[in-house]
């Protein structure tokens, strides 16, 4: 077989649409259920068509769907397999299927003339039905390309303008932003002002630097309320020259009309033109021409204005006015931080001055203060209270009060309530009770009144406790000395006038034994006895010494005089016989002291045999005498001078605390046989000798006694070398009112030489004394008693008898007084004592004393 002409021939297709009629068909891409007929050469009728091809338009929806059968999809099938089909009626025809690359499906249909001659082109038909569908697909993308060009020509036109659009914008955004930048840095430095600054013109200052710097406005300044009111310039920033000036401090604001607008209260900020204002102090220009004002305030407080120049579209800008405000508005509570810290810094000041004013009203005051919690822990320590517990104040804050502040009643020795408890439990000012001790830290022991009070807070709630007290020992002791001697003088009223009895009869009888004893033998039964007697009488003596010494009439007879040798020969005496060893610790140049050392004596004797009855079974007793210079720790309510301390210590079996108190009273006594009078005695010599008597003592460890006498400076005299009976002779008036002591008076004077005449009162005296001068022969020496009932005694004779005679020699005598004549006998113009009772060597000695004294 010939071979087929190339489908690629143009002359071959031709030849072949020349020879034949075709029509070709393919599915449309957009509406697959459509076919596109495609007119490749006339064919007669087919124009026509009804059935399937209108032309070369497109068929109607439908119009074909009984066609194709004539396409199969393994080549060609006669037509006419449709009655409908326009070829249906023709022979030769061929359908070819078009295989379009996108997918899509076609045909060719051939009619041909001749199909012995057609058949060798066949294969060529068949490969320009794939040319065809080629070429379709060619013509179709083409026009695509040119719409998709068209397209695209006018996608870029719209690209163009959009960007054109979208740069405008983003311009625009751009600009946004960087306002938005510059409200952002204003906003920051102003408020980075407002959290750095802390004074109200610096921050004035740094708010208009940001405004103008970071924020963009060409000025700005800020005035600012003082303590009046009144406004003035604080700070301004991007104003020179004579608008500087205007602006200045010194310069009030307040009637600019944008500061008065401000200031009213409106709630956008007000706007003025700066030409209508002839005081503003922005500068003239066209590019500010609008001022914009607006209130600093805060929490409804003025503080101040601020004001910035504005481009009048900027100034109009709703938002740019609440911007303004906004930040007016951070400078308001800024101002007002600084204003409340100024408040806050005054007040920490005030408090802080209130504070000291306080400590050094604490430290000042004279009582101890004590503040404590409500959980009874300790919050302050003044410093009197510091010195009464031995507890610093940084020591004991946080205590619980109990073991700072411990008190105990004074007799019982039991822990006393907690004033803390007592306080918060009624709400009430609560004082401590009588007799509260407190022991301080380093042991020592101290009277305390006191009182605790609630501190309350602004809504009277209880928020503490605040303790006040003072230490009252002194006052206590004076107390307890003046409950003793208010004791001792009622017991004194009744001694005296008993030892005044007792003392005369006292005097007649050892008087009388006295003279026995020189008219009978020495060593007979009769001067035993008579000896006896007086070692009796002399007893009695000490008795009533003892009674005298609760009146004013045992006032001591002072003399200036050492006690060492005294204490020695006072202990040395009462422990006669005892089984107790005493130590002495005297020191050697220990200072003298003015003091009766007779009585002294007695003082001594009572607290050793105290001690020696304390200790039984025996022990050591510890008597100490040592100086104490002024300065030296002493016990009040002794003076800071120069004192001379005697101690008598023991290990015995020491004093109730319940007692403690009560051993110097009269009468008071733990000893089945005491009598209650040896310690009172000693009490109330050393009262007499204005020293001071303590005592402590624990259970079953012991008990200290503690004498303080003042010292002197006057010089001891040396004691008398002879203790014999002194003979003398001259005229001794004697004055009694007792008639056996005038008796046995005369006798004893007359059996020393003397002669004797005797008055019974002060008046008969006096006459006798002026007799006896007026007829010359005067009395050498009298002797007056002090005490004459109902009538003249011996204080008021002897002024009589100096106006007769201003050189009389005048003893003194008594056994009671009301005044103390006896130991200050020279300042009532007596030259002597007798005291009674006495005897004959007493007697004699007084008169020795007297008359071998030089007149005056």
């Amino acid at each position: 077989m010939e071979p087929g002409p190339s489908v690629a021939d143009p002359r071959v297709l031709g030849r072949l649409l020349a020879a034949s009629s075709a029509l070709a068909a393919f599915s449309d891409r957009d509406r697959m259920a459509d076919w596109v007929p495609v007119a490749l050469a006339g064919v007669p009728g087919l124009a026509g068509c009804s059935a399937c091809v209108r032309g070369a338009s497109r068929p109607r929806p439908g119009a074909a769907a009984g066609c194709g059968d004539c396409v199969t999809p393994g080549g060609v099938a006669p037509a006419g397999g449709d009655p409908e089909c326009a070829l249906a009626a023709r022979p030769g025809v061929r359908v070819f299927p078009l295989e379009l690359p996108n997918g899509h499906h076609g045909f060719l249909v051939c009619e041909v003339a001749d199909a012995d001659r057609f058949a060798p082109y066949e294969p060529f038909v068949r490969n320009l039905a794939g040319s065809l569908a080629l070429f379709v697909d060619r013509c179709e993308h083409r026009e695509h390309l040119e719409a998709t060009n068209a397209e695209l020509a006018a996608l870029r036109d719209r690209l163009r303008d959009l960007v054109a659009q979208r740069t405008a914008e983003l311009e625009t955004a751009l600009a946004r932003v960087r306002h938005l930048n510059a409200v952002l840095r204003g906003v920051r430095d102003v408020n980075q002002a407002i959290a750095r600054e802390r004074e109200p013109s610096r921050l004035a200052q740094a708010a208009c630097d940001a405004l103008v710097a970071s924020r963009g406005h060409h000025c700005a300044w800020l005035a600012v309320a003082d303590a009046s009111g009144a406004l003035g310039v604080a700070g301004m920033a991007g104003i020179s020259g004579s608008c500087a000036e205007s602006a200045s401090p010194a310069v009030v604001v307040d009637d600019l009309p944008c500061v008065r607008a401000a200031m009213d209260g409106a709630p956008a900020p007000a706007t003025a033109p700066c030409e209508s204002c002839d005081v503003c102090p922005f500068p003239r220009r066209t590019d500010a021409g609008r001022a914009l004002a607006v209130r600093v305030a805060h929490q409804g407080r003025q503080y101040g204005v601020l004001a910035v120049s504005a481009e009048p579209a900027w100034a109009d800008d709703e938002e740019e006015r609440g911007l303004l405000s906004a930040l007016a508005a951070d400078l308001g509570l800024g101002l007002d931080g600084l204003a409340q810290e100024e408040k806050r810094r005054r007040a920490e000041t005030a408090l802080a001055e209130e504070r000291e004013r306080l400590a050094v009203t604490l430290r000042s005051i004279g009582d101890g203060v004590i503040t404590a919690d409500t959980e009874g822990r300790i919050v302050l320590v003044n410093r009197v209270a510091e010195e009464l517990t031995g507890w610093r104040q940084d020591e004991a804050v946080g205590r619980p009060l109990a073991e700072v502040f411990r008190i105990v009643h004074q007799t019982t020795r039991r822990p006393c309530e907690d004033p803390v408890s007592k306080v918060l439990a009624s709400g009430m000012v609560v004082g401590l009770a009588n007799h509260t001790v407190l022991l301080a830290r380093d042991g020592r022991e101290r009277v305390l009144a006191d009182s605790g009070a609630p501190i309350r807070d602004a809504h009277s709630r209880i928020v503490g406790v605040v303790l006040v007290f003072r230490d009252v020992t002194v006052e206590h002791q004076m107390e307890a000395e003046l409950r003793k001697a208010q004791k001792l003088e009622s017991v004194g009223l009744l001694a005296g006038g008993i030892a005044h009895d007792f003392n005369n009869l006292l005097t007649a009888i050892l008087g009388n034994v006295s003279l026995a004893g020189l008219e009978v033998p020495p060593g007979g039964k009769p001067a035993t006895w008579l000896g006896e007697a007086e070692k009796a009488i002399v007893r009695a003596r000490e008795l009533t010494q003892q009674l005298l010494t609760f009146s004013k009439g045992g006032a001591p007879i002072r003399k200036a005089a050492r006690i060492g040798e005294t204490i020695l020969d006072s202990t040395g005496f009462s422990l006669r016989g005892s089984n107790v060893r005493c130590e002495f610790s005297i020191t050697d140049d220990l200072w003298a002291v003015e003091a009766d050392l007779g009585q002294l004596s007695q003082v001594i004797g009572n607290l050793v045999i105290n001690a020696d009855e304390a200790m039984p079974d025996g022990g050591v007793i510890r008597v100490r005498a040592r100086n104490l210079a002024p300065g030296d720790p002493r016990p009040p309510p002794l003076p800071d001078g120069r004192m001379v301390e005697v101690s008598v210590e023991d290990n015995g079996v020491g004093i109730a605390p319940e007692h403690l108190q009560r051993v110097f009273d009269p009468y008071f006594t733990t000893k089945k046989k005491g009598s209650g009078l040896g310690l009172a005695t000693c009490y109330s010599i050393v009262r007499n000798h204005q020293g001071l008597i303590t005592v402590e003592s624990r259970q079953g460890r012991g008990t200290t006694f503690r004498v303080y006498l003042p010292a002197t400076a006057a010089v001891p005299r040396a004691r008398p070398p002879g203790e014999a009976v002194v003979q003398g002779r001259g005229r001794v008036l004697v004055m009694d009112d007792e008639e056996m002591v005038r008796s046995v008076c005369s006798q004893m004077l007359a059996w020393l030489g003397f002669e004797a005449a005797t008055t019974a009162d002060g008046a008969a005296a006096v006459e006798a004394y002026a007799a006896a001068r007026a007829d010359g022969r005067p009395f050498d020496a009298v002797i007056l008693d002090v005490t004459v009932p109902g009538g003249m005694g011996g204080v008021e004779a002897v002024r009589h008898l100096l106006d007769i005679d201003s050189e009389a020699r005048v003893i003194v005598s008594s056994g009671y007084s009301a005044d103390p004549v006896m130991s200050e006998f020279r300042a009532h113009g007596f030259r002597g004592v007798a005291i009674k009772p006495y005897d004959l060597k007493g007697l004699s000695h007084a008169l020795r004393d007297v008359l071998a004294a030089s007149p005056g």
